[in-house]
């Protein structure tokens, strides 16, 4: 059961120390938001909404902490419909951008550590046997910026590589982070897949019959960045497969004026498959510009749930021309002079053909 009642204020004392960088508003109704830096604070002004017809509006209200409701910046923006059907609205969840101000008893305790958790779901790192050359931050680097800029969930997500161990969870923990095991797949050695939670090797999830079989309700299929122009990307394969996957992914990687993500945005509302925004993050900076609200408690479990039922808001700032330049510049040079590989053992990491080691039956809670 949700809080029970929700009440709204016109004055209220501001929380300067908890202002992030960029701010998202998601408001009822809307499974995705655009984001922008603040403009003014202090602010109280009520939401409008745009008509149901275009599913465009534009937006005053404050931002408040989502995770304990307390005010900390107001903004204007505009706001986008994405979806015909919003679980979490549905389910009575406020969006973490509400004008929130006191929440009453919650009668159930089984939900009472449910708040709107700040995730990225598709990050790299120097362990990633495919982009090592193009990451020069390790593992615990790309949690620590993360956990800086106020995430509560993450997945590294390396290529056919999954890189959790129970120290690296332990120490994202540590940090307030709940480390979720994923890698992002090669199907068939091209198309590419992100999954979560399945404890084996690569090889045993690179056919969708295989992630199909494998699937259980403790994992998580993500289709990433599914119509870029790429032979990496899934493209007509995503429909042909929609019943594997439990939610589609919004890249971070567009401009105002240029979005790949337009038709997984379409395929998603055909097929009733919640969004999630990730950074596909390969240099740290990309953190914080696209990322997920996840309505959840803390832990796998219950966050591998949260995103399959729809309790997921997507945030998302369109990059500037300069950042995409900056992003292909670095790109294309360490391409040509790349990152040395990550020096050590790879620990409890499962590669290739490491899948008999007995681990498959460790559920991470």
């Amino acid at each position: 059961m949700r809080p029970s009642k929700i009440f709204s204020s016109q004055q209220a004392s501001l929380r300067t120390k908890a202002v992030p960088r960029l701010i998202g508003v998601p408001f009822s109704g809307s499974g995705e938001t655009a984001l922008r830096k603040p403009r003014a604070i202090g602010r109280i002004i009520s939401a409008t909404r745009g008509g149901a017809a275009t599913g465009v509006g534009e937006a005053r209200s404050c931002v408040c902490d989502p995770a304990n409701h307390a005010l900390v910046e107001c903004v204007q923006m505009p706001i986008r419909n994405e979806l015909s059907s919003d679980p979490a609205a549905a389910a009575g969840i406020p969006p973490p951008g509400a004008k929130l101000r006191r929440i009453t008893a919650v009668r159930d305790t089984n939900h009472a550590q449910e708040r709107w958790l700040k995730a990225e779901l598709h990050a790299h790192c120097n362990l990633d046997p495919k982009d090592y050359r193009l990451c020069s931050f390790s593992a615990e680097e790309v949690i620590t910026e993360a956990a800086r800029l106020g995430y509560e969930v993450l997945a590294i997500t390396c290529h056919n590589l999954d890189v959790w161990t129970t120290d690296l969870s332990g120490y994202a923990a540590s940090l307030g982070i709940t480390l979720i095991p994923g890698m992002e797949i090669a199907m068939e050695g091209r198309w590419h897949i992100l999954v979560y939670n399945f404890r084996t090797g690569a090889e045993n999830l690179n056919t969708f019959e295989k992630v199909r079989v494998r699937s259980r309700p403790d994992t998580l299929v993500v289709a990433p960045h599914p119509y870029f122009p790429s032979p990496k990307c899934l493209w007509n394969r995503l429909e042909r497969n929609i019943g594997i996957f439990d939610a589609i992914e919004i890249s971070g990687f567009h401009t105002k004026r240029l979005d790949f993500n337009q038709h997984a945005r379409r395929v998603a509302t055909a097929y009733s498959k919640p969004l999630v925004g990730n950074g596909d993050v390969h240099q740290l900076w990309q953190l914080g510009r696209t990322f997920t609200w996840i309505y959840s408690a803390p832990g796998i479990g219950p966050v591998v749930n949260a995103v399959k039922n729809g309790q997921v808001r997507v945030a998302s700032a369109a990059l500037s021309y300069s950042e995409v330049a900056r992003w292909w510049a670095t790109t294309l040079w360490r391409w040509a002079f790349p990152c040395p590989a990550a020096s050590g053992s790879h620990g409890e990491c499962f590669l290739p053909g490491s899948a008999t080691k007995g681990r498959e039956s460790e559920i991470a809670g």
